[in-house]
């Protein structure tokens, strides 16, 4: 037997089994070639074991007889192992090829259900990011659904077809590793650069410079919030100022119903800029589709603008709530038609625009968006002029107030930048602005040709940037803004087909066919998402 040098003994043949050069094969041999099967004798009676086995391991080139116990726990095997090896021993040592990876599992998903699986996922019409980062080849499924969604959808058309449905999980994992989609999201509640600094705390990678930088960023999403009550408690007791929040709602898609077949098939978008008063808690909303306008800062400065043309005599000071979007909300184009908002205004004198710190853009308005998003699921939407009616009657109390938008309502922001402004870089001292740190834009009667901004809410002074053109001194204006549209818009061409396909099968009623026959096509307009929410204020775009 092992004496007291059995722990070393025991580690030199452990490694010597786990060793590189030991195969399977080597493996099984020698367990072929340490246990021994022998005939149980019968001398001493009946005996209710046919055979006997005895271990033994290797020590200073002898075989050294060892208990069963012993010779498990040495290679770390177990009992079952050896009854396996020696079943298939052959020719006295050999206990047999590896078999493993050679036999085809029994649940194994077959090559017809998965091809079913990749057509079903296929099926769903995605678009590209419009404004994606560099090099990024992901596109987008519509926001309505998830991947558990789609695997419901999976198994109703399994059902429809008499295929037997793979697992959620087969499901998931195709979606996962075959390919490259996402779902269109609205802006994320979570803040990335509270986020990121979470992350780094808990692997315990903080910087000063984080550090610093972290207690900026809360300072300046608590001055923003700070800076929104006192103007909320104001206009809430000075009735000559107007403060209010505006934001975009996520893209709402026409049809809209419960119908499966819809899933399948690429929509009509419908936009909707809602405007909250902070004084009267009044909403209002802007809508129109995707063949009436886009959702750039044209648009969107067309839906404020209309706002402050439509405010009570009363009103000489209007303050403005938005998030930091550089697509729509900052940027020279709207900042340009709040100038001249202001400068040919009745009543108007001010005008301030405030943007809320990223990642802490919660706002009044948001809480029209959640009203019409439980609203839309308690009716069915056949065309865009019914969202009008769900819009309205979402809120019982204080109905929302909607203003549809036709194509030559929008004004073209771009145009009369470029026509009437020249120098939005930099300011009367010669810096340079930066439009991504502005914090508050302000414009008045009393500076015609003037822009003011600041890049954080506590700063006493306005940066001034000059930027009207001029005659003789004077700035030069043109007294109405340039249409941005002369028609209807065109869609796509797979998009109006998979619309028509939606009224052949009737999920459209037939009363609204002649709507969707009607539509415009044109062979060079994609389906893509023009801003993708989740990374929108953090990209610049040609608009900024």
């Amino acid at each position: 037997m092992l004496t007291k040098k059995s722990e070393t003994t025991q580690q030199k043949i452990f490694d010597l089994y786990y060793s590189k050069g030991m195969t399977y094969e080597r493996k099984r041999d020698f367990i072929c070639q340490h246990v021994v099967v022998k005939p149980t004798s019968k001398r001493y009676g009946r005996s209710y074991k046919q055979y006997t086995r005895t271990y033994s391991l290797p020590l200073d080139n002898t075989q050294v007889r060892v208990c069963k116990d012993f010779f498990l726990k040495t290679l770390d095997i177990g009992d079952k192992l050896i009854r396996y090896t020696l079943s298939k021993k052959q020719h006295g040592t050999s206990g047999g090829s590896d078999q493993r990876g050679k036999h085809t599992p029994h649940n194994k998903t077959t090559e017809e259900n998965i091809s079913y699986v990749k057509q079903h996922i296929a099926s769903f019409p995605v678009v590209e990011s419009h404004y994606q980062r560099k090099g990024t080849k992901r596109m987008f499924l519509e926001q309505g659904l998830s991947i558990s969604k789609m695997f419901e959808l999976y198994k109703t058309k399994c059902l429809e077809d008499d295929m037997s449905p793979v697992s959620e999980m087969v499901y998931r994992k195709i979606f996962c590793t075959e390919y490259n989609l996402s779902f269109h999201k609205p802006k994320k509640d979570i803040c990335s650069t509270c986020n990121t600094f979470e992350q780094k705390k808990k692997a315990n990678t903080i910087t000063q410079g984080d550090e610093i930088n972290i207690e900026a960023h809360i300072k300046r999403k608590e001055e923003s919030r700070t800076e929104k009550e006192n103007d909320k408690k104001v206009s809430q007791s000075d009735k000559s100022v107007c403060a209010v929040t505006f934001d975009l709602e996520a893209v709402l898609s026409t049809p809209c119903s419960n119908v499966s077949q819809v899933y399948y098939k690429r929509k009509l978008n419908s936009y909707n800029l809602t405007v909250y008063s902070l004084a009267n808690k009044q909403g209002t909303c802007y809508i129109w589709d995707e063949t009436h306008g886009q959702r750039g800062s044209s648009e969107i400065g067309t839906c404020v603008i209309t706002y402050i043309n439509s405010l009570p005599p009363v009103v000489r000071h209007v303050i403005l709530y938005s998030d930091c979007c550089s697509g729509q909300n900052r940027n020279q184009y709207l900042a340009s038609g709040l100038l001249h908002t202001v400068v040919q205004h009745p009543h108007v004198h001010t005008i301030e625009q405030k943007f809320l710190e990223s990642g802490h853009t919660q706002m009044e308005c948001d809480s029209m968006h959640s009203s019409i998003e439980h609203a839309k699921k308690r009716t069915s939407i056949f065309v865009p002029d019914q969202w009008d009616t769900v819009i309205h009657m979402a809120r019982r109390n204080k109905p929302y107030v909607v203003i549809p938008l036709r194509f030559n309502n929008f004004f073209d922001l771009k145009m009369h930048t470029q026509n009437n402004y020249k120098n939005f870089k930099t300011d009367v001292e010669g810096n340079k602005v930066n439009w991504l740190k502005v914090k508050v834009l302000k414009v008045s009667k009393e500076m015609p040709d003037e822009i003011h901004v600041k890049y954080e809410y506590h700063e006493k002074e306005f940066k001034r940037l000059k930027v009207a053109k001029s005659v003789r001194g004077r700035p030069t204006q043109d007294k109405n803004l340039p249409r941005k549209y002369k028609s209807k818009l065109p869609i796509s061409l797979a998009k109006k087909r998979d619309l028509l396909d939606l009224c052949d099968s009737l999920v459209i009623p037939e009363i609204y066919h002649g709507f969707y026959n009607s539509l415009l096509t044109s062979k060079t307009v994609k389906d893509c998402l023009p801003f993708p929410d989740a990374l929108e204020e953090d990209i610049e775009t040609d608009e900024d």
